[in-house]
């Protein structure tokens, strides 16, 4: 059986931000921000990094994330029923993680708790 999933660690840089789970086969991040802004990426394995000109072409603003990290903890055996195929299927454990920020001249925001 695979370790369980961890809290996502979050960190931003000027430059990027990152995200890691230990133990997690891998990471999707879904982000919006101004006009209309939508986008998400997949990333295999334990950690996810964007680039800030990964972002809406570094626009400045306002953005959301939604973050979910997902581990394989093992498979289950389904019987067939109610008009569906019987077989084998991923058992997953998943954590989630959700936040924001700004980019400002093509970089990313930099504030301390005391700025929120």
């Amino acid at each position: 059986m695979a370790a369980p999933c961890f809290a996502i660690d979050t960190s931003i840089s000027e430059s990027e931000i990152a995200f890691s789970n230990t133990n997690s086969d891998s990471i999707s991040i879904s982000i919006s921000g101004p006009d209309g802004y939508n986008a998400s990426h997949a990333f295999e394995g334990d950690s996810a990094r964007l680039n800030v000109s990964q972002i809406n072409q570094g626009t400045d603003g306002v953005y959301n994330f939604d973050v979910v990290a997902v581990t394989e903890v093992g498979v289950e055996y389904t019987e067939a029923q109610n008009g569906r195929d019987g077989g084998v299927k991923s058992a997953v454990q998943s954590d989630s993680a959700t936040g924001h920020f700004r980019l400002e001249g093509g970089s990313f925001v930099l504030t301390t708790e005391e700025d929120n």
